[in-house]
């Protein structure tokens, strides 16, 4: 699985040239639950406290801060090593 991540996140960031210092500050999450939900129905809370947002474009890399095209909720696990791997990318 981590090759086949490290690849697709390559092609996806090839194209973005330099990585911000920082990432900027998001604070959607509320938004895009109501969002998710609208379209995909009402999940149960047990499920928006286990998962976190992820931007699929990251924020340093220039991804949209709430285009919900962007976003997408990741266990909260899977998100820690994800960013994890950004940070070194």
């Amino acid at each position: 699985l981590i090759p086949y991540l490290k690849k697709m996140l390559n092609l996806q960031l090839a194209p973005l040239g330099k990585k911000l210092a920082k990432s900027p500050t998001w604070n959607g999450r509320s938004k895009y639950i109501k969002q998710y939900e609208e379209k995909y129905g009402k999940q149960p809370s047990s499920f928006w406290s286990s998962v976190q947002i992820h931007h699929i474009r990251p924020r340093q890399y220039g991804g949209a801060l709430n285009d919900f095209n962007n976003l997408m909720p990741v266990k909260t696990e899977s998100h820690r090593a994800i960013t994890s791997w950004f940070r070194n990318y």
